[in-house]
């Protein structure tokens, strides 16, 4: 999931995009929400701005 974001730095990516990408474990939308919060945990509240109703943007790239 992190990889999708990674991949599209800057744009947009949607929940059906992220819950498409994820076919390994079985991905509901709270889920989701709550391995976004995870990864901001991680990487800090600004690595990833959250676009209502549309999805998610990764800010800044993992590796600097």
């Amino acid at each position: 999931m992190i990889d999708a974001l990674d991949q599209r730095i800057g744009r947009v990516v949607t929940r059906e995009e992220l819950l498409a990408r994820v076919r390994w474990s079985p991905l509901t939308a709270r889920r989701l929400d709550a391995h976004i919060q995870r990864i901001r945990e991680v990487l800090g509240p600004e690595a990833v701005e959250t676009v209502p109703r549309r999805g998610w943007i990764m800010r800044r790239p993992l590796a600097a």
